[in-house]
């Protein structure tokens, strides 16, 4: 596809950042919703490791005698991966289930 450009009076050629991939022949993905969810799974594990960080620091400030806290770093790429699967195939599913819709039907319940 072709975008027109003012400044030039001419057609230019659309530049795609997330192109898409197919699963089959009957489903088109866009990559930009499954990089959304990468990003989203990535950005909540680390949110998760610094939230870890700040209740180990609230436990042993408000009670530091009460309940030992320790942070495993081994526990982190496996929490992230189980993160990261997560969101994708959490992504990737209500795509396969919108795909099996004639978009034309689904508009026509608006």
């Amino acid at each position: 596809m072709s975008n027109f450009d003012p400044a030039t009076h001419r057609m230019v050629p659309e530049q795609r950042w997330f192109e898409d991939f197919r699963i089959g022949e009957r489903f088109v993905s866009p990559s930009r919703t499954m990089s959304e969810a990468l990003f989203l799974g990535v950005g909540g594990t680390i949110l998760g490791i610094a939230m870890s960080y700040g209740a180990a620091a609230l436990i042993h400030a408000l009670k530091p005698a009460s309940l030992p806290m320790v942070i495993v770093y081994e526990w982190w790429w496996i929490a992230g991966s189980i993160t990261v699967l997560g969101a994708l195939l959490g992504a990737l599913y209500p795509g396969l289930t919108a795909a099996s819709h004639d978009p034309i039907e689904a508009l026509s319940y608006e």
